[in-house]
């Protein structure tokens, strides 16, 4: 009874109401808080980084104390450099200008009153380094890429654990971090013609160092194309409508009106469409820019490095054919025929080889054996209407050639048919008794009896 009584005397509590007498239960502990607050002091909190790095002579130096208070920022004798009031947030930043490099230990304190006392601190690391690294020493191969979109290379020496930044003609082509001993290797992507090629460090704090230049002149041999067609066994067609002849080789005859087709011709031509036609190759010139009808005179080479006018002669696909001065791979070619014509391969295989030869200057006659489920179609072998005579010289007549065809002499001099050949050379249509007993048949240009002990005899 006495409690209540008590109770009844203090505001809020005199009606007897509950619901009342709780709402003023509540605000009588909110006072009491507050009434406490101002009676025990808030306490103090300081958050700031331990340490700072910068490469300029200026920094900024932040953190975080209790709302309100006054900071100081000491230096480490002590002295206060410069005070501040944190703001509502409890944010704070001091601005120290005109500092040069080197290492510097402050002390940010705050406190309960400008006067500092009950004061609370913390020691912060400054360092300021604005000097640049030594620029990067540079090592170039000795050889520059040899086709066109390959990377170049770079390697050499800098300052260990800085960024190196490569600009090619001003513009970032690639980085990389340089190693704990020093080294780096950078792959650094060419253009045709001249690169200025500039090579800067930079470190962990910024600093770039001044540039390693050099100028790489690239002009590779093998340039990148993409083949919109196929036009034969050895004849391509490329972006921008060129057309390209493919070096040291030949391919039966497919396209000519004014002549049969080839036997293995339309193979010869399905494989090399299924090899190049739609896809990135790389041209490689020899000698001569372009033949007799503009086309241009290449090597052909795929991406994995496969040279497809070898490929087409070691598999059987082509011969080789020898036209000075572009003989760069000639040796290859031939031996990589050698090689199809023992293995039998394709167009030495038994499809395209004749059972007797006729009878031409003490020649066995031969005849054309029917393709095995082969449907391309086969070299028709005519009987000569005349006996070849002797050359003057010593070499074997042509027979029953027309004025269109031609051959390369041994002086390389493009001599037309009729003619004598006197270093084994077959024209262009014709056919011959090679003296190792082989027959050879020839496309356009040819020198195969060359190798087989000269002509014998024209089968046609």
């Amino acid at each position: 009874m006495g409690t209540r009584s008590w109770l009844k005397k203090i505001p809020g509590f005199r009606s007897g109401n509950k619901f009342k007498s709780a709402i003023a239960l509540v605000g009588y502990l909110f006072l009491s808080l507050f009434i406490l607050g101002l009676i025990i002091p808030t306490p103090l909190t300081l958050a700031v980084k331990d340490s700072e790095s910068v490469n300029q002579n200026s920094a900024t130096l932040s953190g975080k104390a209790t709302a309100g208070k006054p900071v100081f920022l000491l230096h480490n004798t002590g002295v206060v450099v410069q005070k501040i009031k944190a703001d509502s947030d409890g944010k704070f930043f001091f601005q120290l200008n005109n500092i040069g490099d080197g290492t510097y230990v402050y002390t940010i304190q705050v406190c309960d009153s400008e006067s500092q006392e009950n004061c609370i601190s913390k020691n912060i690391l400054l360092t300021v380094d604005t000097t640049p690294p030594t620029s990067p020493i540079l090592e170039l191969p000795a050889q520059l890429p040899d086709k066109e979109g390959e990377s170049l290379i770079i390697s050499g020496t800098a300052e260990p654990n800085t960024q190196l930044i490569v600009n090619r003609d001003s513009q970032p082509i690639a980085d990389t971090t340089v190693g704990d001993d020093g080294k780096y290797e950078v792959r650094t992507p060419l253009v045709l013609g001249v690169n200025t090629i500039a090579v800067t460090a930079k470190d962990s704090l910024g600093n770039v160092s001044q540039p390693t230049v050099v100028t790489v002149n690239f002009t590779p041999a093998k340039h990148r194309v993409k083949v919109v067609r196929v036009i034969d066994g050895d004849t391509i067609e490329i972006e921008g409508g060129q057309k390209v002849r493919y070096i040291g080789i030949d391919t039966p005859e497919t396209v000519d009106p004014n002549r049969p087709i080839g036997c293995y011709g339309k193979e010869a031509s399905y494989k090399n469409k299924e090899l190049v036609e739609g896809k990135i190759v790389f041209l490689e010139k020899d000698v001569s820019e372009t033949d007799k009808y503009e086309r241009l005179l290449r090597y052909i080479w795929l991406e994995d490095g496969t040279l497809i006018n070898d490929y087409l002669v070691k598999e059987g696909y082509a011969n080789s054919s020898s036209h000075p001065p572009d003989v760069k791979y000639q040796d290859i070619f031939r031996e990589s025929e050698r090689l199809a014509r023992e293995g039998n391969k394709g167009l030495w295989g038994s499809v395209c080889q004749t059972e007797s030869t006729p009878k031409v200057q003490g020649a066995q006659t031969q005849s054309t054996p029917q393709p095995q489920s082969n449907p391309t179609p086969q070299l028709q072998v005519q009987q000569p209407t005349s006996q070849p005579q002797s050359n003057p010289s010593g070499g074997q007549q042509s027979s029953g050639l027309s004025n269109d065809n031609y051959y390369t002499n041994s002086q390389g001099e493009e001599v037309h048919s009729p003619a004598y050949s006197d270093d084994g050379s077959v024209p262009a249509g014709a056919t011959a008794q090679c003296n190792d007993g082989t027959s050879s048949f020839s496309q356009s240009r040819s020198g195969t009896c060359s190798h087989h002990g000269g002509v014998a005899s024209w089968i046609n």
